[in-house]
Parts: C-alpha cells; structure tokens; sequence
C-alpha cells in the first residue's frame, strides 16, 4: 500500500497543453512522484520528504506559472488512484484498462495497462482521437514508430492490430519504464521500446509515424518525422486543439505531405498526412 504524505501542486492549466508539457517535465526532473491530468489542469505529486528537500528548486522552475499547494496526510495512493481511473472505451472496439477492473468488455482490441500517475494513460481525448484514426487506416504488416509514446497504448495498438515492428519513444524515463511494462502486459514481443526523443528517429525508417504530443513540439519535430517515414508513409498527429491545425497544415505543405483527414472530440483535433498523392 502506498501510504506516504504527499504534497501536490495544482496548475490550471489545459491538460495537454504545450504549458502541461513544460510543466510536467520540469517536476519530473525535480523528483515528482506523478502527474495527473483533470478536466481542468494538472496535479503534480511530490513524497512530502522529496518536496521539502528539494522546494526552493521546484517552486522556482515553476515561478511562471500559478499553482495552489496543497498538504495530503498519510493515504491509500493507490486506492485513489483506481477510484479516478475508469475503463477507456473508445468506439466500442478498443478498451484500456487496469488491472483492478472487474468487468472489462470483449472488445475487438483489450490493452491492459499498468497506471502510473503520469499522462497518456488514454483518457485524454487526443488518445482517443489517435486511436480512431488508427482504426481507419490499415496498419498490418507495417512498421510504426510511436514518437512521444507515454505509457504505450497507441504502440501496443499498433501491435494488436498486426504490425510487422512498432518502435515505441519516450524521452522521459518513467514513460519508457512504464511502457516496457505495459508492452510486457500485453505479449506485444515485436514491440520495442526506446528511452530518447526525435534524434533516434533516423535510425528508423516508418510506415506510419505517430505522434501525440504538444503543437510546438510536433511543429520542431515535423522535418524528422518525415525523414523517418518511407515514401509511401503516413503520419498521424494529435496532441493539439483544432485552432492550431492550421499551423500543422501549414508545416505539412512545406514538405509536400498531403492532408488526408483531421477529425476533432471537444476542442481537440488529430491529423492523418500522407506522402502519397492518393492514399
């Protein structure tokens, strides 16, 4: 049981968000314990002892940003964590669970991941979004890179669905720990997960690229993924809210990639482009 005292940071800011993203990454290098992701911003979980040791380094990383602090007693972490972690189900065909969960429905696609309090879990709707444009297109036989992977869903996906190769990519440590288990849990062995951010991308050469992370990153990426993926390639985006398709339409064009389809759940939107004329 996970009974310690923790002290979590709330930032209001959009889960998601390129300021979700900075945010996330400065407290993971701080020694934050988990993030966790509400409907409206962020949570960041410190072990009490961590944050007081370290808490001039952490509220000064993040001095540009509002937070509310606040003091938890001793609990249950993990039967917390499971109360606020429902079934994924997205389209009736692909459901990520947990293994506390009791009754998991006979979907086409089960992905049984170990939750850690951290995003891309797939409860975001950018996960969702990724994971209905996957089921549209076909993926067997193919090599796909997941690039920003999280805790692996869309990777394992890939996998389910028939994927000759799927090379997983996180450039945070706990995200590629996280995966590795949860690919493991899955019996995804053509799976193979990388700790690294884009530069690894040209030992690799892809079918399809995915790619759910933020705007600016996807944007400073794009020259890779394209570079990665083959001449008849996909590339799969999403990570972004509609308002700034525009700007990955636009980058799109400059390296002559056709828009096959943007599809949108709230504010959020996913991209699919290909290198092809026809697709």
């Amino acid at each position: 049981m996970y009974m310690e005292k923790m002290v979590e940071l709330v930032f209001g800011v959009m889960p998601g968000s390129e300021e979700a993203g900075i945010i996330s990454a400065l407290m993971f290098d701080a020694g934050a314990d988990g993030v966790y992701e509400t409907e409206t911003g962020i949570s960041v979980f410190f072990l009490y002892d961590t944050f007081n040791c370290n808490s001039d380094y952490i509220e000064n990383a993040v001095s540009d940003f509002k937070f509310e602090k606040i003091i938890h007693e001793r609990k249950n972490w993990n039967s917390e964590w499971e109360k606020n972690y429902p079934l994924v189900n997205v389209s009736d065909t692909v459901v990520v669970y947990a293994p506390f969960h009791q009754e998991v429905p006979s979907f086409n696609y089960r992905i049984l991941i170990h939750p850690g309090m951290a995003f891309g879990t797939g409860h975001h709707s950018t996960t969702a979004l990724m994971i209905k444009l996957m089921l549209q297109t076909e993926i067997k036989h193919k090599t796909v890179v997941d690039m920003g992977c999280g805790s692996g869903v869309l990777a394992i996906l890939a996998s389910l669905m028939g994927a000759e190769k799927v090379i997983a990519i996180d450039n945070d440590k706990n995200s590629y720990e996280n995966s590795l288990k949860n690919v493991e849990a899955n019996s995804c062995s053509n799976v193979q997960c990388i700790e690294g951010d884009a530069s690894v991308l040209k030992e690799f050469t892809a079918d399809m690229l995915l790619a759910n992370i933020t705007r600016n990153i996807l944007l400073a990426d794009f020259s890779r993924y394209v570079e990665c993926t083959s001449n008849s390639g996909l590339i799969m985006l999403s990570g972004f809210i509609y308002d700034d398709a525009v700007f990955l339409r636009e980058k799109a064009l400059e390296y002559k990639m056709r828009e096959i389809c943007v599809i949108t759940e709230n504010e959020w939107a996913a991209m699919l482009f290909s290198k092809n004329e026809k697709h």
